[in-house]
């Protein structure tokens, strides 16, 4: 079975803690938490209300960044998940703004499902771009977001695409049917202030060929 949105909700962060909505979850799915959050902020746990207890949560290793001037970017997941969850209590380290997209998926692995997670800080006069992501695996999710110091993104290139729902054009997503090799979200319009960007890798269920080498162009051209 392929990778496919089973839905995405936009929540502005308010708090401690941050609590975000969602429609019942699924079972056995992904649920992805991006969050960006105001200065040097941490996210330190999320329970939600799923029947039977929470889903577990944790964070994408390699995926936190944080710069003092712009703030703090970063992705935590629960795999293989419990139905009926609607919201999600996330705790933080500081009383900070910003904004959490929630995006559920089926068809990822209920495994071992980090493939890759990076982060990324650009000073002033770089093009917003996401975290270069490398995937092992064929037919990846991939998900790359960005907090930007003043002007915020209008969109993002193909075959990325924005994930449904997020009003402020930061929060993009990238199914990859081809093989292996690496790949970069690029935002338009090409804005060069301060950004901090965070991306993941999961990887579906199926993994038993990982791919010849990928030709042609891997990554957006910056």
């Amino acid at each position: 079975m392929a990778i496919a949105l089973v839905q995405s909700v936009l929540s502005s962060n308010g708090g401690p803690p941050i609590v975000a909505s969602m429609a019942s979850s699924g079972t056995g799915n992904l649920i992805s938490v991006m969050c960006i959050l105001g200065g040097t902020a941490t996210i330190t746990g999320i329970v939600d209300n799923a029947a039977g207890g929470s889903n577990t949560y944790q964070a994408v290793p390699g995926a936190y960044v944080t710069n003092v001037a712009v703030g703090s970017t970063d992705i935590w997941y629960a795999k293989n998940s419990r139905p009926g969850a609607t919201t999600l209590t996330i705790t933080i380290s500081t009383p900070v703004g910003g904004s959490t997209m929630v995006a559920e998926y089926s068809g990822v692995s209920t495994g071992s499902v980090i493939d890759d997670g990076e982060n990324l800080f650009l000073g002033g006069g770089n093009t917003k771009v996401g975290p270069v992501l490398t995937t092992t695996k064929t037919g990846d999710l991939l998900v790359a977001f960005v907090n930007c110091s003043a002007v915020v993104p209008t969109g993002v290139t193909s075959p990325w695409s924005l994930i449904p729902g997020d009003v402020n054009c930061e929060y993009a997503h990238y199914i990859n049917t081809g093989a292996p090799g690496t790949y970069q979200a690029l935002f338009t319009p090409h804005q060069t202030d301060a950004t901090v960007t965070s991306g993941a890798a999961f990887i579906p269920p199926q993994s038993s060929s990982t791919g010849g080498p990928k030709t042609g162009m891997l990554m957006s051209e910056v």
